[in-house]
């Protein structure tokens, strides 16, 4: 019984471990999925806020370099025609690197899809058809930057074109392209929102699954186990009652009520007599038998708020709560009588009439523990070993005590 029980507690704790570890990766699969997925979509997020960025740059660029332009054709000195060059030719770079970069992202986006569709017409076909417009328009801007200072007027056809295409088709390009941008954002939030629905559901599905399957078995195979730990500690293997260590610990616990309530207790030790006597004739599995026949015999003629225990061997141990020794020694004899009344059934099919002894005492007033009680017990049994077996035992000064 002992193998089984050690059997069933490393059984239940495999299952639970196993149970609380699968939980965890499951958690932490869900975690680190979670953050994949949400820093994709912030990384998303972010790029649709650059690309937005850029594109309303590029409209204040445009407009920024038709100014420059009009500063260098109404430059009144060199140094001022220079510093309006200079800004120019920055303006001029900066918008051509902004185009080749929108563009290059607009290559590597997914074409396919109607968003991607509708920003290439933009850049590509009628009637925007963004991507050369800015083309011209940088080249426009380049060509009035090198003119000599005498072409660079603000008469100069070169400087109409660029005015023109500011106050026209390029800004409304551009426009298009923000727009287009910004609606892909609304939809890329609007993504975001129902990736991040889908995610809550299925974290809150997952945990509930987990409660339902994971964690109420592991805490029911943990309850088994503790419950079982706590059998393997308190029961005696062999007969399912009490074992000594745990024995002494309720009786501990008992003493100490009836000190405090002034309440009547009792001890009986049950032995079996001439159990070696058994164990040789009809070996050691009748032996157990005889012993299992005692604890079961005795566990149904005491009462449920009594204590049966086997404290070692063939040797048994009875407490009785709020119970004199009188009634004590009745109960005593009540078991003595049961056992001799239960035949031993041997393997054969024969049976042998077995019988116990038993020693009955009280705590004394004053004891502060159990063994002193459970020592009278003991020479009470022994009495009743040397008087005959078969008897039930009391010694005098127990008796006087309790009168007392």
């Amino acid at each position: 019984m002992s193998h089984d029980y050690d059997q069933d507690i490393r059984g239940n704790l495999r299952v639970a471990t196993t149970m609380y570890i699968l939980a965890l990766v499951i958690i932490a699969s869900l975690v680190v999925g979670t953050h994949f997925i949400i820093d994709t979509l912030i990384q998303q997020q972010g790029q649709a806020a650059r690309l937005i960025s850029m594109s309303g740059r590029q409209r204040m660029l445009s407009e920024w370099i038709v100014k420059s332009a009009l500063q260098i054709a109404t430059a009144q000195d060199v140094a001022a025609r220079e510093a309006a060059q200079a800004e120019m030719r920055k303006q001029i770079d900066l918008m051509s690197e902004s185009h080749d970069s929108l563009v290059l992202d607009l290559d590597r986006s997914d074409a396919q899809t109607r968003a991607g569709a509708a920003l290439r017409r933009v850049y590509f076909a009628d009637p925007y058809h963004l991507d050369r417009q800015v083309r011209n328009y940088i080249t426009l801007s380049k060509q009035f930057l090198n003119l000599a200072p005498a072409q660079a007027t603000r008469s100069s056809p070169v400087l109409k074109a660029m005015e023109q295409a500011t106050h026209g088709p390029i800004i409304d390009a551009l426009n298009e392209v923000v727009i287009q941008y910004q609606g892909n954002n609304e939809i890329t939030i609007h993504r975001l929102r129902r990736i991040l629905a889908w995610l809550m559901a299925m974290m809150l599905a997952t945990l509930v699954a987990e409660a339902t399957f994971i964690f109420r078995p592991m805490f029911k195979r943990m309850a088994t186990t503790q419950q079982a730990l706590f059998l393997a500690a308190t029961t005696d293997s062999l007969t399912g009652c009490m074992n000594r260590g745990y024995f002494i610990a309720v009786a501990e616990r008992e003493l100490a009520r009836i000190k405090r309530y002034h309440a009547p207790l009792a001890l009986l030790l049950l032995d079996i007599d001439h159990f070696k006597a058994i164990n040789d004739t009809f070996g050691h599995a009748v032996g157990d038998e005889a012993i299992r026949l005692l604890a079961d015999v005795a566990s149904h003629g005491i009462r449920k708020t009594d204590s049966l225990a086997r404290i070692g061997g063939e040797e048994f141990a009875v407490m009785l709560p709020e119970t004199g020794v009188e009634t004590a020694l009745a109960v005593a004899e009540k078991l003595r009588s049961l056992v001799a009344a239960t035949p031993l059934r041997l393997r054969d099919g024969r049976t042998h009439t077995m019988s116990v002894s038993i020693g009955v005492t009280a705590p004394w007033p004053g004891e502060e523990t159990i063994f002193p009680a459970l020592n009278r017990a003991d020479s009470a049994l022994y009495r009743a070993k040397h008087l005959g077996r078969n008897r039930v035992v009391c010694l005098d000064d127990t008796l006087q005590t309790q009168a007392a």
